[in-house]
């Protein structure tokens, strides 16, 4: 009778540390940037948090351009938040390069402080595309890309 109530215990034990652990269910999905919708050279791509959160994050760009110069001054690193659909979601967020690069050279950016839009509800996916490019006019609402990175996540 001993044995059978240790055996019956052991087994006990051994199947409730079995069981999944329902939190791990609900785990967020890292960002993995990889090609865009349209062919452009393809970039390096690490942010902090990740995945992005409502409130602010960092955008870690790098990469090689080979066809064209990255103009110091004029040349851009644009971030922007786009629904499942692929229609913006938030405005276009850059920075402008501070160096020039010759074409083929390895670059390497940091957009900071990019803000993530307040999603509508949980589990609300969405892409996050990254282009360096130059603006096309003043009022930098459209970008002649040159490289771009691109990952589909959710909230």
């Amino acid at each position: 009778m001993k044995n059978f109530i240790f055996v019956f215990s052991l087994f006990a034990i051994l199947k409730v540390n079995a069981i999944q652990n329902p939190c791990h269910l609900n785990k967020r999905y890292t960002s993995t940037f990889g090609p865009c919708f349209f062919p452009t050279e393809l970039l390096n791509v690490t942010l902090t948090p990740d995945p992005p959160t409502v409130g602010t994050s960092t955008y870690y760009v790098s990469g090689r351009i080979h066809d064209h110069t990255i103009t110091a001054g004029k040349t851009i690193a644009a971030v922007q938040f786009l629904n499942g659909s692929a229609y913006a979601i938030s405005e276009l967020y850059y920075k402008t390069f501070d160096n020039t690069v010759a074409p083929g050279d390895e670059f390497s950016i940091v957009v900071s402080d990019v803000p993530a839009p307040k999603f509508p509800y949980p589990h609300y996916e969405f892409y996050v595309i990254v282009i360096v490019g130059d603006p096309v006019d003043n009022t930098i609402q459209a970008v002649q890309e040159y490289g771009c990175a691109l990952t589909y996540l959710y909230s």
